[in-house]
């Protein structure tokens, strides 16, 4: 751990700990709380890895969540995963209909 995230974590349990500091370091303190059973820490950090799922981060948190054992975060991922992954295949099946009706005029003109 450096010495700005055991900082970070000193404020945290003092209570002085500022929000930016808590976002640049909230992957070491929760490997902190993890490792020194800081239960508090583990689920603020849980809570703010969870705000803050996006498709460019969920691996990155499904295997923290793995990790440390947080369960809210794993279903938060499975859940982004999931629905992203419907959204895509209705993306991708409506690329496909529109395909579909574009090569039916086509044909429709040449047989004219």
């Amino acid at each position: 751990m450096s010495l700005e995230s055991c900082s970070a974590l000193l404020g945290f349990i003092y209570g002085t700990i500022e929000q930016g500091q808590f976002w640049k370091h909230q992957l070491p303190l929760l490997a902190a709380a993890n490792k020194y059973r800081i239960g508090d820490i583990k689920d603020c950090c849980e809570e703010s890895l969870l705000e803050d799922i996006s498709s460019a981060n969920v691996l990155e948190r499904l295997h923290v969540a793995w990790l440390y054992q947080l369960e809210r975060l794993k279903k938060g991922c499975l859940t982004y995963l999931f629905v992203f992954g419907k959204i895509y295949d209705w993306a991708f099946a409506d690329d496909d209909r529109q395909q579909e009706k574009r090569r039916e005029e086509k044909t429709e003109k040449l047989e004219l």
